[in-house]
């Protein structure tokens, strides 16, 4: 398995390479929804928080590459690098009696390579808009959980750790509406994990739906070579 996928990996990179003509540079803000796990929820993208003002949820950047296939469709390669956050499953504080005395709240954030290849029409409209549909893979970097300070046996402790149970990869269905306005692209893309976003059994049903808000630039337009 981990090696049709580094294989497929290796493929999608060398069209890049091969065919890429107009690039284009990405920022993005996500939102991660989790479906199938009651116990975990959404992350606001940006929110407020008393003691530390601001604290930002999910963004990243990355590049990507375009081609036409036989003239009605675009053909689009991307890879991005991104954080996401969303609460995890609560830590609950009992007393030697089993009585709960509180509950805390844990923020979990994943740092993770995207890759996308979308199949891209513009539906009837105008050239402006431009709809597609692809596959996608999920490298997880980087996982850990920060449940902040809490009471362990009557000690403050901070209570931060690595999140092993978060696949390492995981294959996405990646849908995307884009607008382009002169060297400028308004994307929102969403991308549903195929395959399981979790490692443990109790969470076997576990999924990620990611909504990207995205802005791109073109920063090299050449004419685009045609498969």
């Amino acid at each position: 398995m981990n090696k049709t996928i580094i294989f497929t990996i290796g493929i999608l990179i060398g069209q890049i390479s091969l065919y890429g003509q107009n690039w284009k540079v990405h920022i993005n803000t996500n939102e991660v929804f989790i479906l199938g796990n009651k116990l975990k929820g959404q992350y606001p993208a940006l929110w407020h928080k008393k003691e530390n003002g601001f604290m930002a949820g999910g963004f990243g950047v990355g590049v990507s590459t375009t081609q036409q296939f036989k003239e009605k469709y675009i053909i689009k390669y991307q890879v991005n690098v991104i954080r996401q956050r969303y609460f995890d499953e609560p830590y609950l504080n009992s007393d030697y009696s089993g009585a709960q005395l509180f509950g805390s709240l844990g923020i979990n954030t994943n740092y993770n390579i995207i890759t996308n290849a979308t199949i891209n029409n513009s539906l009837g409209l105008n050239d402006k808009w431009l709809f597609g549909i692809g596959l996608g893979l999920r490298t997880n970097i980087l996982s850990h959980s920060d449940y902040g300070k809490v009471d362990i046996n009557g000690i403050p402790t901070e209570l931060t750790f690595p999140n092993l149970s978060t696949s390492k990869i995981v294959l996405n269905l990646p849908l995307e509406a884009s607008y382009n306005f002169k060297k400028f692209t308004f994307s929102l893309r969403s991308e549903l994990d195929i395959t399981r976003s979790s490692t443990l059994k109790i969470f076997k049903s576990e999924r990620f739906f990611v909504l990207n808000f995205e802005v791109g630039y073109l920063f090299s337009g050449l004419k685009t070579r045609k498969l």
